[in-house]
């Protein structure tokens, strides 16, 4: 039996009309609108992530230049150090020091300083050939192409005898006479030979100063390199800003509001086709389309 009266009735025949005439054709509106719209936040968030993943990647390369111009740097004040401490064992071997500047005592830490500092000075370098290897790299020309001219060695008459070198070259000697003055400094303290009268010692201090002008150039070269990785960057980020943040999101955020219009109206659209039917025949086909969904309250 059911309640509610005739009424009651007619508002679930009403209802039920309602589901019949919209059920299909809605669902295929809504299954439009989901997947249009879990498009669109797919598409953002693919947006997001390609725009993360470029900037950690251009951050990360800003990062290594930065790092290698401070290897760069560091080079450069290991070379300084190591001329210095080649002229002061200069000075010690020939019994010319100053108590309160440096001592015979302090020969020892000077060699073992010289040789860690050729080793520092290597392996900046190397870092410098490796992150650059590319061909026409324009730190190959200044490693390996630009040479210059340096004191190499004393000629049998005492002449002063000269050769190009490349940096490259000329760091590769600069590392194997500054190993030199470690490995037989004993023996020239022993025999009472001056440093600087020795191949390795005149070497580093007449041909130290070249390689020195030779890395200030590549310095300079990864200094500017740097800036423009640095302005590369930002030019990069603000036009992810304006890509990702003003036009993508925008975009998106217009598309979903037209969506949910769309679907809007679609539903408007069928109540209002159904308001204009007219209500003997609304009656007529709701008690003909429902004899089969009536539930138990409709028996």
């Amino acid at each position: 039996g059911g309640g509610g009266g005739p009424e009651y009735k007619r508002g679930k025949r009403f209802q039920k009309l309602v589901t019949l005439m919209d059920s299909s054709q809605a669902q295929q509106v809504q299954n439009t609108f989901r997947k249009r719209a879990l498009g669109t936040v797919a598409l953002l968030a693919g947006v997001h992530i390609v725009c993360f993943v470029l900037t950690v990647t251009a951050i990360q390369s800003q990062r290594t230049r930065m790092l290698l111009l401070s290897r760069a740097g560091q080079s450069q004040r290991y070379m300084h150090q190591i001329l210095t401490d080649v002229r002061s064992l200069d000075v010690i071997s020939k019994n010319r020091t100053v108590p309160w500047l440096y001592t015979e005592a302090d020969a020892m830490p000077f060699v073992n300083r010289i040789a860690e500092g050729a080793e520092e000075v290597k392996v900046r370098l190397n870092e410098i050939r490796s992150a650059y290897s590319q061909p026409g790299s324009p730190f190959l020309e200044l490693l390996f192409h630009d040479s210059q001219t340096v004191w190499d060695s004393k000629m049998a008459d005492g002449s002063d005898q000269y050769k190009n070198l490349t940096a490259w070259e000329l760091s590769a000697r600069f590392y194997a006479m500054a190993k030199s003055i470690q490995q037989y400094h004993g023996d020239w303290v022993r025999e009472g030979v001056y440093i600087a009268d020795t191949h390795p010692g005149q070497f580093l201090l007449r041909s130290g100063p070249d390689l020195f002008q030779a890395l200030h150039k590549i310095l300079n070269a990864l200094m500017y390199v740097a800036v423009d990785n640095t302005r590369w960057v930002e030019s990069l980020q603000f036009i992810f800003l304006a890509v990702e943040g003003a036009a993508i999101s925008c975009l998106s955020a217009f598309y979903l509001a037209y969506l949910l219009r769309s679907v809007a109206a679609q539903r408007y659209k069928l109540y209002g086709i159904f308001l204009v039917i007219p209500v003997g025949l609304t009656r007529a086909l709701a008690s003909q389309n429902t004899n089969l969904h009536l539930d138990d309250d409709d028996e």
